[in-house]
């Protein structure tokens, strides 16, 4: 199935599997999608369904609100697009932390989250810390069970999934204290996960995978009460979700891809699927590349084709 507000668009590159050179080919599309927009010609460009979810992502990029600067390593929502308001003056850093034991002690998850206050929330496989502007540890959180998982701030949780145990948490920002642990599956994917919240539900994945292609990834998208950490929904895909990122287009859905680069849009509230575009030919591909946002309404997926996983000289598809 597709869709006219998510085409997408086979292009094939010299290289694929590295996220810079996929990153480079959906920052140069969204470029080139961008300008056509105003004398656009596609019968898509010019549908009802188009147009209506382009005004709608328009409308709510101008009003929209954001309580946190980084409440996500893919910034802020919804849309999850552009770049932070902030210029780096100095080339000197300020503080830094490694693990009390030492420096190979501990692993840590790339992406943190940054609050209103400035203060910064990091999660590792000994658990969840934050960091005042100094640099100060304000508390530590043993996580339940070990996370791999980037945290996602919402209003005053730091919110996070652990993959050995398959709990989902929160966390109050100010304390460190637990606010509510939830079991969503046995497992989860060991690779690394960008859980998120908005609109009051934290998308996270669940279900380790066993696919033939490849082993890990998450089988199960899952969507909780952020307040109270209640499952809302569950739903199975296609194929495993990989370092599963969700993103909110803001018009009361939650649209993310799996490892073939399938995508699927999802009402946020109730996980009724709205649609889903699957590639014929990549579904015994292997990407961890990830789907992004355009300013345009349009959201970009990656993969390889046949049963290609991105190594180095082989073909890629956006």
């Amino acid at each position: 199935e597709s869709s006219p507000a998510a085409r997408v668009r086979a292009v094939r590159c010299s290289a694929s599997g590295g996220m810079a050179s996929v990153g480079t080919m959906l920052a140069a599309l969204i470029s080139v999608v961008a300008a056509m927009d105003e004398d656009c010609h596609d019968e898509t460009c010019r549908s009802p369904q188009f147009l209506q979810l382009h005004q709608h992502v328009q409308d709510r990029a101008e009003v929209a609100e954001v309580r946190h600067p980084w409440p996500h390593a893919r910034g802020r929502m919804p849309q999850q697009f552009g770049t932070t308001p902030e210029t780096w003056t100095s080339h000197k850093l300020s503080w830094s932390f490694a693990d009390p034991a030492g420096q190979f002690h501990n692993v840590f998850a790339g992406g943190a989250a940054i609050d209103e206050d400035k203060n910064l929330y990091q999660m590792t496989f000994k658990g969840l810390y934050a960091f005042n502007l100094s640099g100060h540890q304000l508390w530590h959180y043993a996580t339940p069970g070990i996370s791999n998982n980037e945290p996602a701030l919402y209003e005053d949780l730091v919110l996070g999934s652990a993959h050995s145990t398959g709990n989902a948490f929160a966390v109050n920002r100010s304390t460190g204290k637990a606010v509510w642990v939830t079991k969503i599956a046995q497992d989860l994917g060991g690779d690394c996960g960008y859980p998120a919240a908005y609109d009051g539900v934290f998308v996270v994945g669940g279900g380790r995978g066993h696919d033939r292609v490849v082993d890990g990834g998450n089988v199960e998208v899952y969507g909780l009460d952020v307040t109270t950490g209640e499952k809302l929904w569950q739903y199975a895909v296609d194929k495993p979700v990989w370092n599963l990122t969700p993103l909110f287009p803001g018009d009361g859905s939650t649209v993310f891809m799996d490892f073939a680069g399938g995508m699927y849009k999802l009402n946020l509230h109730t996980g009724e699927e709205i649609w889903k575009t699957l590639i014929k030919d990549s579904r015994g591909s292997f990407s961890d590349g990830g789907a992004t946002l355009g300013p345009n309404g349009m959201v970009y997926s990656c993969s390889n084709p046949l049963d290609y996983n991105g190594a180095e000289g082989t073909a890629g598809i956006v």
